[in-house]
């Protein structure tokens, strides 16, 4: 059984942030955190390191701080799609390397370039290959590090270590559980492992590329069948595509392809259960049945089927109650019908009625689920 490795750190270089006040945040990385990034840096010398996910800048300005002390011959590329934090858009992204004059962009640190406003894989062919760092630290939640990883596999070189920084934020106080990508990632490639374990369980990771990372490496298309925490835009998407169709094979784009089309047809109909407390189907007939497993399998909640009155039925069908029309127990205000029967009477009924309902168009059924 091979044993995960660990890395012992190096912390000196994260002194660097101590110029800045306790009051201001200037990183999202702790100490221990930047002592096992550093460690990582100091035992394996890279010549090229590529970050993504920027933010404040503080752990960029970590990352320059060492590769100073260690005398490293490398090149840093960090890279953001956004211009302006996150979290206060009157901070523009990276503002701590401008602060301490360590943008390579402004001439003040000539190994050091900082890219911003554009996705990664807009950026790739630019940075080139022979990535023999990179670090993910981005949305966290998925598609988010997997589309990353997947877009700069081809770019690293055979030996790159990879870190993921917030491997178990979906714990953290006030986050709601979807903060899973750079967890799901460290599952699911096959490499060489290292996890920091100065402390808790470890919120920072890395791995190490070799031979069988290549070899399972359909494992991270397989990954994105997990359900999205939200939908990127399309011109994001085809980014995405075109670097999949320009560096894998057949299987591998028709699993991103897969991904895509359900987790659109999951978004298509998220939308309706907002600010509702009950989803009620109305009929349960194929659509139904295809309807409710389809939600059953995305952990989505459907709380009965209604059926028209006069209608015999069973009380229980797919282990869920089943309501007449007149007898729906729940108030219009809190409750959502989904109509689930293609039928013109039910359509009139709903339309006439002081219920909030959604009519699926035909269309819907027989792309999703042929019936």
């Amino acid at each position: 059984m091979k044993q995960y490795k660990t890395v012992k750190p190096y912390t000196g270089p994260s002194a660097i942030l101590k110029n800045f006040s306790p009051e201001e945040q200037v990183c999202e990385m702790s100490e221990s955190e930047h002592g096992f990034l550093c460690g990582l840096l100091r035992d394996r010398r890279p010549r090229k390191i590529v970050e993504v996910g920027v933010a404040e800048g503080g752990t960029t300005a970590v990352i320059l701080e060492c590769a100073r002390e260690l005398n490293l011959d490398c090149t840093v590329y960090s890279v953001d799609v956004a211009e302006k934090l996150y979290y206060d858009p009157l901070k523009d992204v990276g503002f701590v390397l401008k602060k301490m004059g360590k943008n390579g962009n402004d001439g003040g640190c000539d190994n050091h370039r900082l890219l911003l406003g554009k996705f990664l894989p807009e950026r790739l062919d630019e940075i080139g290959d022979g990535i023999d760092f990179l670090i993910l630290d981005t949305v966290h939640v998925l598609p988010g590090e997997i589309l990353d990883f997947i877009a700069a596999f081809p770019y690293l070189a055979h030996d790159a270590v990879v870190v993921l920084h917030d491997t178990c934020l979906h714990y953290a106080p006030n986050m709601n559980g979807n903060e899973v990508a750079t967890s799901v990632l460290l599952q699911s490639v096959v490499a060489d492992k290292f996890l920091n374990i100065q402390d808790r369980y470890p919120n920072i990771a890395a791995f190490q590329i070799n031979q069988d990372s290549y070899t399972y490496l359909t494992n991270m298309f397989s990954a994105l069948i997990l359900p999205w925490a939200y939908l990127p835009e399309d011109r994001e998407l085809a980014l995405y595509e075109a670097a999949i169709q320009k560096h894998y094979n057949a299987q591998c784009l028709r699993l991103f392809q897969q991904a895509v089309a359900t987790a659109k047809g999951r978004e298509k109909f998220l939308w309706c259960w907002n600010g509702f407390q009950h989803v009620l189907l109305y009929g349960k007939g194929k659509r139904g049945h295809a309807f409710l497993q389809s939600c059953s399998d995305d952990g989505i909640k459907i709380d009965g089927f209604v059926v028209s009155d006069g209608h015999a039925a069973e009380k229980i069908y797919e282990g869920l109650p089943v309501y007449a029309y007149s007898q729906i127990p729940f108030q219009p205000e809190e409750t959502l019908i989904i109509q689930t029967a293609a039928s013109l009477e039910i359509t009139e009924r709903l339309k006439n009625s002081s219920w909030r309902w959604v009519d699926i168009p035909d269309a819907f059924w027989w792309k999703y689920f042929q019936i």
